[in-house]
């Protein structure tokens, strides 16, 4: 079992470069190593292709929304307490929490559908793009 780190994370920028250069070098290796031995285009265009894919679904769910939960400004968080359970509600954000929704604690941010927070994109998986997520995987 993971533990959540006893003091607090912040996303950051450098996950993904980190990311972006295993990739680079990776591709770097292959390209010089196997292309040599195959003979056969289509497997170097899958690979080329594969490589692509990986690079753009994993910067998609970097840069997209997860579905966070948006504060709205009209309305006041003690007249929502007066409204609604306490349990609905995250007293972080200040904002009415749907049943499948968790504030993340690395983001600072309530997610709709929350599944995790991923350490490979630095970002929360949630209902906006779960399926992006799994394509980058």
């Amino acid at each position: 079992m993971i533990k959540t780190p006893l003091k607090k994370s912040h996303r950051s920028p450098k996950t993904l470069i980190a990311f972006a250069t295993m990739m680079f070098i990776s591709f770097f290796f292959v390209t010089c190593l196997v292309f040599p031995k195959f003979e056969a285009p289509s497997i170097k265009l899958a690979i080329l292709i594969s490589f692509g894919l990986a690079v753009l679904f994993g910067g998609v769910s970097w840069l997209l929304d997860p579905g966070y939960i948006y504060k709205d400004s009209d309305l006041d968080f003690m007249t929502l307490l007066e409204q609604f359970e306490p349990n609905c509600l995250c007293p972080e954000c200040e904002v009415i929490r749907t049943p499948r929704s968790r504030h993340c604690n690395i983001c600072q941010r309530c997610v709709d559908r929350f599944d995790h927070h991923c350490p490979w994109i630095n970002n929360c998986v949630g209902i906006r793009y779960s399926f992006w997520c799994l394509y980058f995987l």
